[in-house]
């Protein structure tokens, strides 16, 4: 699996939600990424609803 360098003001971020909501920090990170997913996915679809694509 590839590896990404990740800003601690970031990587603090996720382990201060983590801790918030009762999720380890490898939740927490997994929650971001699929969240990022939907939000693109959304934006292709604005994108075809508006003629840009």
């Amino acid at each position: 699996m590839p590896q990404v360098d990740i800003p601690s003001e970031i990587h603090e971020k996720v382990e201060e939600y983590a801790q918030n909501r009762g999720y380890s920090v490898g939740e927490a990170y997994a929650e971001l990424v699929e969240f990022a997913l939907r939000e693109t996915e959304r934006d292709d679809d604005d994108d075809l609803q508006s003629g840009i694509a």
